[in-house]
């Protein structure tokens, strides 16, 4: 049989061949699908820190309810349709979840042995919301999306200092009525309402910026980012807060351990803390800008840091073309250095801080005001003391499941119910040992390291430059967050929170173990919905009672009793199990003359909150004013077992009341 011979074509013929494709490069029409979900991690990592910052922080309880809704209502409706999760989970990935569900199991759990189950109640649903933001970051982004996710929220960060320095620089900018709160308050505190709170926003933009300015290889961006560090510095400096700079000090050390090249990120660092020292001292020259009582000099400092701005570019520029990058510092020196840098840190802080006029951590009193707002830098006068110390006490009281979450005023005052009134213990840590307890603590710590755990994790796996740079900036950002978090109460400020758990959530989830999608079995896929689901639930009802209860206070205090009565009455339909709208329906109450309704909604209000002692005094005014002297006694021997110190608040009360009574009778 005669072979078969095939056509073949000639060497120099034309043939039509398949484009070669890189391994594993993403065909065109995959490349666009990609592209567009980077634009939409982009746009939302940008546009939900900016909305909370704009709303005061967050710090209302309304704001962060209001939002928690919409963002886990969004994600079961995404998962419904199977457009989460965009990635496997890594191992680490699954440590956070778990880490993060224990500590929202603890709190749950806390509302059996709570001091006040609406206080602790309100705990849970801003423990789930907080948590489960870098946990959705593991669900919506994957290898491909998660960078563009940290430049959009890098390029938040940016915005609300640009804002808050320009505010200060220009300060007609802010509506009339904002601009009237903030008249003659020195320390920066605008858009977040807080001044501690924007010192650490401003602290994490700077060394973000920093850690993306050292790896970056594009000239412009790279130039762009390490100009942010004067502004950012700025606003830390011009809130006057001492937790600012330290974290800002320690996050830099944190640049510099992590970063690719050890001796550019020194570079880095003290080129620009020396460019926003130049800024400061312009400031200082211009006493109306320093102290927020005007834009006298306004000009000026403008000039000033738009200057050290430019000049913080152009060395992030040389630094590139001088391939500075190549020169490597040993790792033994590196560590030695970073050491030895910590420990000055901290004994400078010390020491600097107990030098001015003898006045030292345990001084006692409130802020520190002088004439120069700078002053309180050199200073640690305060009260944490007092309050750190209350929060260890609250601990020994109950080592082992603590007051019960949101309960640690409670406890602050019947210490002393001379105090002024704290919400918090300035500590997220010490709070969490006095109301949870030691093993409250303890599973927060396990989950602060999870998250740090995972972005040690991906820095170690990061290969490209810009991969390099998101993971140094977003990481020590969330290590600023932490360390300030530590001092202060950055945990009840939700923008602040969620732009540094964020920052760890971003990063941990390019640990994804693939690129493809890896969709779980329908029952995870049900568990999942239904949980985003029921978060979004829990939050309603704290935000209906919160809403009307405002909306009541605000039409007593025009007049319009009735609206008042009705938005009260929603409010504790709203939540039957809450104390404050029971013990603001008894004010109104007893505002209208009806005692007897008076005294059945303060008694609700002692049975779900009965360690707090303005609904024990309330209910003794309304026994004294009823005039059945038997139960106003017992109203005053309830306060008298608060504490040894409302023994004494009791017994006076209680002796005035009896001599009025006297008086009364004497008279014809």
């Amino acid at each position: 049989m005669a072979p078969v011979i095939r056509d073949r074509p000639a060497g120099n013929a034309t043939e039509t061949r398949r484009p070669v494709r890189r391994r594993g490069a993403s065909p065109p029409i995959a490349r666009t699908h990609i592209r567009e979900e980077r634009a939409i991690a982009f746009m939302i990592c940008l546009a939900a820190p900016l909305y909370l910052a704009l709303r005061d922080g967050g710090l209302g309880d309304v704001v962060r309810e209001e939002a928690a809704i919409a963002l886990f209502w969004a994600t079961a409706l995404a998962l419904s349709f199977r457009a989460l999760p965009r990635a496997r989970l890594a191992p680490r990935g699954r440590l956070i979840v778990l880490t993060g569900s224990l500590v929202v199991l603890w709190c749950a759990l806390s509302l059996l042995w709570t001091e006040s189950a609406e206080r602790s109640f309100s705990e849970l649903t801003r423990d789930v919301s907080l948590v489960g933001v870098p946990i959705l970051c593991l669900l919506a982004l994957n290898r491909d999306t998660w960078t563009a996710a940290a430049a959009g929220l890098s390029a938040a960060a940016v915005g609300v200092c640009a804002l808050s320095v320009l505010t200060r620089l220009a300060p007609e900018l802010i509506y009339e009525a904002r601009l009237d709160s903030l008249a003659g308050e020195y320390r920066l505190s605008y858009p977040l309402d807080y001044w501690n709170a924007i010192a650490c926003w401003g602290a994490i933009t700077a060394v973000g910026a920093v850690g993306w300015s050292v790896h970056l290889k594009d000239h412009f961006i790279r130039g762009l980012a390490l100009a942010v560090v004067p502004l950012a510095g700025t606003v830390v400096y011009l809130t006057y807060s001492r937790g600012g700079i330290l974290a800002s000090a320690i996050g830099a050390l944190a640049v510099i351990y992590m970063s690719r090249s050890r001796l550019v990120a020194l570079v880095h660092v003290g080129v620009a803390t020396a460019l926003t020292a130049a800024a400061v001292v312009v400031i200082r020259g211009h006493p109306a800008i320093a102290d927020g009582t005007g834009g006298e000099g306004a000009p000026f400092v403008a000039l000033a840091l738009i200057a050290a701005c430019v000049a913080a570019a152009v060395v992030a520029r040389w630094t590139r073309s001088g391939r500075l990058e190549r020169m490597q510092v040993p790792r033994h020196l590196a560590r030695i250095a970073l050491g030895a840098a910590a420990i000055t840190i901290v004994i400078a802080f010390v020491v600097i801080a107990n030098r001015v006029d003898g006045q030292s951590f345990d001084s006692g009193g409130g802020q520190l005001v002088a004439e120069d707002p700078a002053t309180r830098l050199t200073s640690l006068a305060g009260s944490r003391d007092e309050l750190w110390g209350s929060a260890l006490g609250a601990f020994e009281s109950d080592p082992l499941t603590g007051l019960g979450p949101g309960t640690f005023d409670l406890w602050w005052l019947r210490e002393d119910p001379d105090r002024e009134a704290v919400r918090d213990a300035h500590s997220l840590a010490l709070e969490t040992l006095g109301e949870r307890g030691l093993f409250g603590l303890l599973l927060l710590a396990m989950f602060l390291v999870a998250l740090l755990l995972g972005a040690s994790a991906a820095r170690r796996a990061s290969r490209r430059s810009v991969e390099a740079g998101a993971v140094t900036a977003l990481t020590c950002a969330f290590v600023v967050f932490a360390v300030q978090s530590m001092i202060d109460w950055m945990w009840e400020s939700t923008a602040v929170s969620v732009l540094g758990l964020a920052s760890a959530g971003i990063v941990c989830a390019g640990l994804g173990v693939s690129r493809k999608r890896a969709l779980p079995s329908v029952w995870v896929r049900i568990a999942l919905v239904l949980t985003a689901v029921g978060v979004g639930l829990i939050q309603i009802p704290p935000l209906v009672s919160d809403q009307r209860l405002l909306a009541s206070q605000s039409a007593a205090s025009i007049g319009d009793d009735e609206t008042a009565q009705r938005t009260a009455d929603d409010a504790v339909t709203a939540q039957p199990f809450a104390a404050s709208p029971y013990a603001w329906r008894a004010n109104l109450a007893l505002r209208s003359g009806d005692l007897d309704a008076a005294r059945a909604d303060v008694v609700n209000a002692v049975e779900r909150e009965p360690t707090n002692p303005s609904h024990l005094f309330l209910l003794a005014r309304i026994e004294v004013e009823r005039g059945d002297d038997e139960a106003a006694r017992d109203a005053f021997d309830m306060i008298a077992a608060l504490s040894p110190a409302f023994a004494d608040v009791a017994r006076e009360l209680e002796l005035e009341i009896g001599e009025l009574d006297r008086a009364a009778s004497r008279t014809p």
